[in-house]
């Protein structure tokens, strides 16, 4: 996965996202990839709300972008988005990652272990969005 993201260069041979060599991709392949890997992503002083807004400013959109709401909504946090991140609970944690992930809707989504520490009905929800987000395209 680190490959994928060029985080790490191969040993041997090549890596291809969205079939463009890593070594060579540039903003638009990677604006085109949604990525979760190891622990989500942790900005305690943040809220979740903030965080959501953050992630769609890396991808160039203003705070009041109509997709930054459902995303988090879909990701079951908007009760928790005044919320700072650093009091959630790791399964909460995750679910912002994921919301974080699919923000700016990627043609390509790089998930480890996605549902990991999600309760039961979130690990549910977490293959109900993938469906839908595969069957969008």
């Amino acid at each position: 996965m680190r490959l994928l993201l060029g985080m790490l260069r191969p040993d041997v041979g090549t890596a291809e996202v969205l079939g463009c060599p890593v070594a060579d991709a540039d903003r638009v392949v990677w604006s085109r990839v949604g990525h979760l890997i190891e622990t989500p992503p942790r900005h305690g002083e943040l809220t979740v709300a903030d965080s959501v807004h953050f992630a769609a400013r890396l991808q160039g959109w203003d705070r009041r972008s109509a997709r930054v709401a459902p995303a988090a909504i879909i990701a079951d946090l908007d009760h928790w988005q005044h919320r700072a991140t650093r009091t959630l609970s790791l399964g909460n944690r995750q679910r912002l990652g994921i919301a974080m992930a699919f923000i700016h809707r990627p043609g390509v989504l790089i998930l480890d272990e996605p549902s990991n520490s999600l309760d039961p009905l979130g690990v549910v929800r977490v293959r109900q969005l993938l469906r839908m987000r595969a069957s969008e395209d």
